[in-house]
C-alpha cells in the first residue's frame, strides 16, 4: 500500500471519529508546522456530547483543539471551552502523528521521483552536529510503524477468521471472541483495514467484511494425488 493510500485510510478513520463525536477536522499540510484542528460541529451538540461536567455554561463556536508536529514532537492548545475525555484525545492524537507521518513520506517521495528540487538544493545534515545516542521519542508517543506490525500475528490470524464467519467485523465482536479490551479491538480493526480484510470505518455500524478468494481445496487435493 503506497504513504498516500495509507494516508486516505487514516483520514477516512479520522473522519469517522469526528462524525461520531460530532466534531469536525481540518488537516492543514501546506504549512510549517503540519496541523490538526478540531472543532464542534454544532455548539449545543459539543455541549452534550464532550463536557459533560458543564451542561450549565455556553460553548463558543470558536471552540478548538489544535495539534501541531514540529522538531520532532507534537504539541496541542486548546480553548478553554474545548474538554474531551483522554481516550478520544488520544485517538485523535495518534490519527494525526499517523496521518502526518503518510502525508510526509508522500511528499517527500513525490518531490524526489518529479525531480522538483534544483540541482544542489538537497537539505544536508552536518553529522559533526549530530548526536551519536539513541534518539527518545516524545513523552506518550509511539514509533509509527503498520498497525500489522504491532500486534501479534496469532491475534490477526484468530481476527480474520472471526470477521469472515461472522460475516460482520465491529470491535465489539472482537472484544468479546478475543477478550481483549476496546483500545487493543481497535488496533487489530484498524489493522484488518489496512490488510483489506475489512472495509472502512461505517458511522458506528459493523464494517463490511470485504470478499476475498478462498483456497480451492479440490485443487489442492489434485496436487498431492
Amino acid at each position: 500500500m503506497s504513504e498516500i493510500s495509507k494516508y486516505e485510510a487514516y483520514k477516512k478513520k479520522m473522519q469517522g471519529l469526528c462524525d461520531e463525536h460530532n466534531l469536525i477536522f481540518k488537516f492543514t499540510k501546506n504549512t510549517y508546522p503540519v496541523t490538526l484542528t478540531i472543532k464542534p460541529t454544532d455548539p449545543d451538540d459539543a455541549q452534550l456530547t464532550l463536557l459533560p461536567d458543564m451542561n450549565d455554561k455556553e460553548i463558543s463556536p470558536d471552540a478548538f483543539l489544535m495539534f501541531e508536529f514540529k522538531d520532532g514532537d507534537i504539541t496541542y492548545k486548546t480553548s478553554k471551552e474545548f474538554v474531551i475525555s483522554e481516550t478520544l484525545f488520544n485517538k485523535i492524537k495518534n490519527l494525526f502523528k499517523n496521518m502526518h507521518s503518510c502525508w510526509m513520506q508522500h511528499f517527500f517521495r513525490d518531490i524526489i521521483e518529479r525531480e522538483l528540487l534544483a540541482p544542489g538544493a538537497m537539505p544536508e545534515i552536518d553529522e559533526s552536529d549530530a548526536d551519536d545516542t539513541d534518539i527518545a521519542l516524545p513523552e506518550g508517543a509511539e514509533p509509527i510503524e503498520e498497525f500489522v506490525d504491532d500486534i501479534p500475528d496469532d491475534y490477526i490470524t484468530e481476527a480474520k477468521q472471526i470477521v469472515r464467519m461472522e460475516n460482520k467485523a465491529s470491535t465489539s465482536l472482537l472484544m468479546r471472541r478475543l477478550n481483549v479490551d476496546e483500545e487493543k479491538a481497535e488496533q487489530i480493526m484498524e489493522a484488518l483495514e489496512i490488510m483489506g480484510v475489512v472495509g472502512p470505518y461505517n458511522d458506528g455500524e459493523s464494517r463490511e467484511v470485504l470478499p476475498y478468494d478462498e483456497p480451492d481445496d479440490s485443487e489442492d487435493g489434485a496436487d498431492n494425488e
